[in-house]
This record gives structure tokens, C-alpha cells and sequence, in this order.
């Protein structure tokens, strides 16, 4: 898995769990962030004995207090407090060529009210389009829907971003154009969000793949390429036409010619 801002700041650290779980013995249990195949993954040992933690079918740790009490706490919470992450198992294949960038809930927020705290690296956006969830204990592929399902080959398409929060509602596109093709160009992100700059598809409004968009500065350039798009639709359909015409045509020629025998 291919992901170009992951955040390996914290990666290979031993970081003392009771620096953030206040009621833990001190230096009892250290927790490791490691880095294998662009996906993150954690490794907590009690240090008393020198033995490796594993978390249970609900991915749960125990641990036992500074009062000799035996407490249940989640990998999520573990990781959340610690690395502002999130605990995931992601067994999702990448398509060929696609890869991923984390998305910031603040920078596609337009309220600004969603905090950074549990939101950093909690959605990711693919070349590909796709939308990925990492909210859950498991990654999940979340759902596209289309503006206008009466015609969804001619619709915008969005997700919703489930958070803390009410649901964050984002259109693919510009979450696409947002992520994978603004950084090519140096456009902020919160240009995006503040809606200074448009994005043209060059085909279908289905795909939303990151080679099918055009990040457009202003209105004007966004209105010149819609032209272009309209004339080169026009053409193909002209074409078309005429191809049914003139085979409608030969096969009426060749009926005469039949009925002549």
C-alpha cells in the first residue's frame, strides 16, 4: 500500500503507555509504532517481563493497573491518544498504480469546527477514487452516491465522512482534485474547501479518477474547457449519426439491388 503522507514522525519510539494512561506503573508498558508495506502497525510489551501483548478478537489489551487491578483498554484509544492515529486492519487491495493520501478533516471541513485531535489520519482518498475508512476496526471501502440518481452517468458523486461529529458530506471529486492533483500544482488545500478554485471533468462525471480532472483557477478557464468538452461531445455524436446514416443507407442500396434479381 502506497501512501505519500504518512506520518512516520513517532515510528520506532518506545513510548511509555502510562505517560498518557495516567493509572499504569510507570515504564511498565512501552508500545512501538513500526511501519511494513505503507500500513502501520503496533507492538506493546510489559516490560516487567519482558513479553509481547496481543490485543483479543475485539482487539482489546489488558493491562494491569497500579493498584494490581486488571483493565480492559482498546488499541484504538491506545493509539489515538498516543499517535493521534488510527488502529486499523486494513486487508483492502490497492488496484494497480493507485495509491492514497490521508485526508485532514479540517482542511475539507468548510465550518472549520471538526478538531485535528482523532481526525488525522481517520479517511483516506486513492488516485482511484476511492474512499477508504479507517473509523472501525477493519478498513472499509465507503459508499458513493450519486447527486442525482435519476441520472447518475451525468451526477456529482459524495460520501459521507461519519466522525465524532454530525457526518461531514464530500464530493469525490473535489476530494480527488483536493488530495492527488492540487499538490501537483501548489494549490493549498483550503482553496478547495473555500471554493476558489472549480474542477472540470474531462469525461464522464462518473469517473473521478485523479487523470480524468482538471483543477481550473478561476471560473473563466473551468467555462473554456466545458466548451471544449461540449464541442468534442457534439463531434462524436455527429459522427455517429452519420456512420448509422450512411450504413442505414448501403443496406437499403443492397435490398434494391437484391429485389432488382
Amino acid at each position: 500500500m502506497n501512501v505519500l503522507n504518512l506520518d512516520g514522525t513517532l515510528c520506532g519510539l518506545d513510548i511509555d503507555l502510562s505517560s498518557k494512561l495516567h493509572n499504569l506503573p510507570q515504564s511498565k508498558y512501552i508500545i512501538t509504532q513500526n511501519i511494513l508495506n505503507g500500513m502501520k502497525q503496533y507492538t506493546i510489551i510489559n516490560t516487567w517481563k519482558n513479553k509481547i501483548l496481543y490485543p483479543d478478537d475485539d482487539f482489546n489489551i489488558r493491562l494491569i493497573d497500579s493498584n494490581g487491578k486488571q483493565v480492559k483498554t482498546s488499541m484504538k484509544k491506545i493509539v489515538r491518544l498516543i499517535y493521534d492515529s488510527e488502529y486499523c486492519v486494513d486487508d483492502i487491495e490497492d488496484e494497480p498504480g493507485e495509491f492514497w493520501v490521508f485526508i485532514d478533516l479540517y482542511e475539507v471541513s468548510k465550518t472549520r469546527k471538526y478538531p485535528m485531535q482523532n481526525s488525522k489520519e481517520s479517511f483516506l482518498v486513492s488516485s482511484h477514487s476511492r474512499i477508504k475508512s479507517y473509523k472501525h476496526n477493519h478498513a472499509e471501502i465507503l459508499t458513493q452516491y450519486p447527486k442525482h440518481p435519476e441520472s447518475p452517468e451525468t451526477s456529482y458523486y459524495y460520501v459521507y465522512l461519519k466522525c465524532d461529529n454530525p457526518k461531514l458530506k464530500v464530493y469525490v471529486h473535489r476530494l480527488v482534485a483536493q488530495y492527488i492533483n492540487g499538490p501537483l500544482q501548489g494549490i493549498s488545500p483550503f482553496d478547495f474547501t473555500d471554493l476558489k478554485v472549480e474542477v472540470h471533468h474531462s469525461e464522464s462525471k462518473r469517473h473521478n479518477e485523479c487523470y480524468n480532472l482538471i483543477v481550473c483557477l478561476d471560473k473563466k478557464v473551468h467555462a473554456q474547457f466545458d466548451a471544449a468538452k461540449r464541442a468534442r461531445e457534439k463531434a462524436k455524436m455527429e459522427q455517429k449519426e452519420y456512420l448509422i446514416a450512411a450504413k442505414k443507407k448501403k443496406k437499403t442500396k443492397t435490398n434494391k439491388i437484391y429485389k432488382r434479381i
